[in-house]
């Protein structure tokens, strides 16, 4: 086995290893209910990152590239996806209600008023 096969296979595995370490953050999350402390963006500009270069090892036919990055692309993606999940339960509920209080204000403020509703 040459030294670039092997250091290929060594920084793969390493790759693939560093590429599931935000599944500790994802379980974080879902302990904690909570994503406050997790930057979308930055995970954002990684998973970019990522599908660079995995379309890089695309391009050379090299699996050495194209199996971490995939991996970390998933996994990073999934994150962004939790952490979207548990900050849109984190708004205050006056935010998540509020086209529910302004629908039902229109229906029942004529009714609270005693406005005629145009029934017999």
């Amino acid at each position: 086995m040459s030294t670039t096969t092997l250091l290929a296979i060594i920084a793969s595995t390493w790759g693939i290893a560093m590429a599931l370490v935000p599944t500790l953050q994802i379980r974080h999350m879902v302990e904690s209910r909570s994503s406050s402390g997790i930057s979308i963006p930055y995970l954002a500009v990684l998973v970019i990152g990522f599908a660079l270069w995995f379309a890089y090892g695309v391009a050379l036919e090299n699996l050495a590239l194209m199996i971490p990055n995939t991996i970390a692309f998933v996994t990073g993606a999934t994150t962004i996806a939790v952490a979207r999940h548990y900050r849109a339960w984190a708004q205050p509920q006056g935010r998540r209600y509020a086209a529910l209080r302004i629908a039902l204000r229109r229906t029942l403020r004529p009714l609270l008023k005693g406005e005629a509703t145009g029934e017999p």
